[in-house]
């Protein structure tokens, strides 16, 4: 086993223990007035990268579900045919997960050329007033 590991390691090829996540550092950030002025002018597409679970519970008002879980399904069957100059927003990330981030860097890797993530998230949507669709428990 540890003949194996340093066998891998030493190879340029090697699988990798854990997978890399993407970094943030290459794709631009917006603040929630932009993109508030973006909607309101149409010019953007808000994509929520949280699990359906979580849409459900609460999400920007215009915001489409995307789950990263998914993303090639979705994909595929909705969003191949998409302008790839079109400004694309995304928001959604957790303590353990930076959904957000990731698929952001799936559109990149797509060709997308105008990909963005909200800064601070919904939290910062909300704190700034934006509209918010929340599931109501009755």
């Amino acid at each position: 086993m540890v003949l194996a590991m340093i066998f891998n390691y030493s190879n340029p090829n090697g699988v990798p223990l854990f997978p890399a996540f993407p970094s943030s550092g290459n794709i631009a950030v917006i603040s929630p007035a932009a993109v508030m002025e973006d909607i309101r002018r149409g010019d953007a597409l808000i994509l929520d990268a949280m699990p359906e679970n979580f849409y459900q519970k609460r999400h920007i008002q215009s915001a489409v579900n995307m789950p990263l879980a998914l993303f090639d399904i979705v994909y595929t069957m909705t969003f191949a045919d998409e302008d790839k100059d079109r400004k694309i927003i995304v928001y959604g990330d957790t303590i353990s997960r930076p959904y957000d981030v990731q698929l952001a860097d799936k559109l990149q890797l797509r060709g997308y050329k105008n990909v963005s993530i909200l800064k601070g998230g919904m939290d910062a949507w909300e704190a700034s007033g934006f509209p918010v669709t929340e599931k109501t428990n009755k």
